[in-house]
């Protein structure tokens, strides 16, 4: 399911069961409404999504936004997942898509899909474990991405990504996972900040993958990863003992603040203390409300 097992033949790396039990929040869907919005996206527009086999909880909230928001999502998925993720070789995160859209869940499934694990090709894996990576990729339509290295697998992906957006603009990235062809290595992984990135950040010119090359094209990407970090900033109860109910919690009512108001009124109050200790407007204003007293006369000698 959305939390899977210990250890598999089909585990790429170690996982964080508490970031696992994180993610099965459903107002993560909300959370994701909110940055697809704040990255502008508006109804027909296409999502390009990486997956990883990982979180398929944030995968499922993704496809569960664009729901909402009525977008095109263009997913290419690696099966292969951490410990605690979608690590069960009959149950991976393809099937989960396929099982979902066969009921009427969710609209899109991915166009593409790779082994995932070291170099995306499931390295280190035995022979068998490979086998039933394989076999998940075959059982759900699709074949294993066809690449030698790691720049041919991008240029792939990015090739699958306009070609299933066809006319239209890709409108964001979202990149779920530490996946190295999505991320760019653990260098790439760490210069973008978790959730919603607007500009490229520094320090990427020597370093290759998607969401670089998304950004680069000045394409806001979604970073959904140091999922505490998310859990924190979006006010969600971490590893919650009974699930939220969709619709409660701090997503929904957070407050914010109007920073333009708030610069206008400083500049008022500013010109305002300006104009009453430089124009003597306080002055003009307080002094002549003043009544002075008439004058006394003088007392009389004795």
């Amino acid at each position: 399911g959305m939390i899977g097992l210990p250890q598999s033949l089909i585990t790429s790396v170690f996982g964080h069961l508490p970031a696992k039990h994180d993610t099965i929040n459903p107002n993560w869907a909300a959370v994701m409404v909110e940055m697809l919005k704040k990255a502008g996206l508006k109804e027909g527009d296409v999502v390009a999504a990486g997956f990883s086999g990982s979180f398929p909880a944030l995968s499922l909230a993704t496809y569960a936004a664009a729901e909402v928001l009525k977008l095109k999502v263009v997913a290419i998925s690696s099966v292969a997942a951490s410990t605690w993720g979608a690590n069960i070789p009959e149950f991976t995160w393809l099937d989960m898509e396929r099982l979902l859209k066969k009921e009427g869940l969710i609209s899109h499934r991915s166009v593409g899909a790779s082994y995932g694990g070291k170099e995306d090709m499931a390295l280190g894996r035995s022979k068998k474990g490979r086998e039933l990576l394989r076999a998940a990729i075959e059982r759900n339509g699709l074949s294993p991405l066809a690449f030698e290295t790691t720049k041919e697998n991008i240029d792939e992906r990015m090739t699958i990504y306009q070609k299933f957006a066809g006319e239209k603009q890709i409108g964001a990235y979202v990149n779920v996972g530490g996946g190295t062809v999505s991320v760019g290595t653990v260098l790439g992984k760490r210069l973008f900040k978790p959730g919603l990135n607007l500009k490229l950040p520094l320090g990427t010119a020597n370093v290759d993958g998607v969401i670089i090359r998304f950004a680069r094209e000045g394409i806001p990407v979604i970073h959904m990863v140091y999922i505490d970090q998310l859990v924190e900033e979006y006010g969600l109860t971490p590893m919650p003992l009974v699930m939220p109910s969709v619709g409660e919690g701090q997503i929904y009512r957070r407050v914010e603040y109007n920073l333009y108001l708030a610069a206008a009124n400083l500049v008022i109050l500013l010109f305002v203390l300006y104009a009453f200790l430089k124009l003597d407007i306080g002055y003009r204003i307080f002094g002549s409300s003043r009544t002075t007293p008439p004058p006394k006369h003088p007392e009389p000698m004795v």
